[in-house]
């Protein structure tokens, strides 16, 4: 699925690109063809000053005249032998139309003539061997709309392709989590047959008596894998959310995980304040991220470390925090270590601080991420919960 989204996503920015060549190498040409056109009309301009200067009974006249009022887009300057604007000898100049401020309509001509210069857009009219005058010229407004055409299209299409590969994200990401909720469901409702079995064999061996503190282990265990299975079937759906005290909630978990954490490895919680936190929570939902840290944190030790959790808080809200003395984590995966699939294990699917990180935002409003790691010494992770 992803590869195909990755596919996808490259032929559309090749779409894109190929359109993109092509919309400037076609601009491009047209309007060097229609500035050559453009610049064929200004030298039949040329000649027919040429006409007026030489010989004013000359029987071309009339057709000189003509071509001269023929032009209506190419705009023009003409100077004198003295290369300096003869006065009313611009034309097609739209900018300064019925502007009557002498001073403004000549400032905007020099810069004009200043700027065909640079262009080498000139044309010279030769009356005779001693007068000469010259024919500036700029390209038309049409030439120049084509010519920021293609950027106009490049714009677009970028545009196009950001908005395009977001959606696509958007739509692999809303597959991947409708993949996990099903999943997820299906992990529940595949748990469910086995454990009845479970209980139906601790009755039998409770019945039988002896070895009891065996026998509730067993129990406590087999009650935890009812309630991870719970916690599965929730996936997807709006849980419902009970005030509850954290303290009692992470002393469960940690006492419970002390018993199942490896002998070298120690696992403790402070408590840093005098007051109580209540916060709405899932219970269920939220056990499985401490229980998902403590687990990550464990294998961070590979058996032999610290794992401390401290309760404190702020005027408003509840700091968890989960330290361990482990490999550490580099500062640069500190964000991708919440993506889906991301895992540094050979084993397990890389969903767990995904999930965690789901549920914490999106289901208690708060947010969790590495406050700091440092590799060799240890991580800490942090979560912050609004009270009530």
């Amino acid at each position: 699925m992803i590869q195909r989204f990755v596919n996808w996503r490259t032929f559309f920015v090749l779409v894109a690109v190929a359109i993109s060549v092509y919309s400037l190498y076609f601009a491009n040409n047209l309007s060097n063809k229609l500035a050559n056109e453009e610049t064929k009309k200004v030298e039949d301009v040329a000649k027919a000053l040429e006409t007026f200067g030489k010989n004013a009974l000359d029987p071309d006249l009339d057709l000189a005249i003509e071509i001269i009022n023929r032009n209506t887009t190419v705009p023009i300057i003409i100077t004198n032998s003295n290369d300096e604007i003869q006065p009313n000898m611009d034309v097609n100049h739209s900018e300064i139309e019925g502007q009557e401020d002498s001073t403004v309509r000549a400032r905007y001509l020099v810069k004009q003539l200043k700027s065909y210069k640079e262009q080498g857009h000139k044309i010279p009219v030769i009356y005779d061997s001693v007068t000469t005058q010259y024919v500036y010229y700029g390209e038309s407004s049409l030439t120049q709309s084509l010519r920021r055409f293609p950027y106009g299209v490049l714009g677009v299409l970028f545009l196009f392709v950001i908005l395009l590969i977001y959606f696509l994200n958007n739509s692999n990401k809303y597959i991947q989590d409708k993949v996990w909720v099903g999943m997820s469901k299906e992990t529940a409702h595949q748990l469910g047959t086995p454990l009845t079995s479970l209980l139906g064999w601790l009755q039998l061996l409770r019945d039988k008596g002896g070895n009891e503190e065996i026998t509730q282990e067993m129990e406590n265990d087999v009650y935890r894998l009812q309630t991870i299975a719970d916690r599965f079937s929730k996936i997807g759906s709006q849980p419902t959310l009970k005030v509850e005290e954290i303290e009692p909630v992470l002393r469960t978990i940690v006492n419970y995980m002390k018993l199942r954490a490896p002998k070298k490895v120690v696992v403790d919680l402070q408590v840093d304040y005098d007051s109580q936190s209540p916060i709405e929570m899932s219970k269920p939902l939220f056990e499985w991220v401490i229980e998902n840290l403590i687990r990550n944190a464990i294998d961070s030790l590979q058996g032999v470390g610290e794992i401390n959790l401290r309760l404190s808080e702020t005027n408003n809200r509840a700091i968890i925090e989960v330290a361990d003395t482990g490999k550490g984590v580099p500062k640069a995966k500190w964000e991708t270590i919440f993506k889906p699939g991301f895992s540094t294990k050979k084993r397990g699917w890389g969903l767990g601080l995904s999930l965690s990180r789901r549920i914490v935002k999106e289901y208690h409003r708060g947010e969790i991420f590495v406050k700091n790691s440092e590799m060799g010494v240890g991580t800490t992770f942090r979560i912050e919960l609004n009270k009530i």
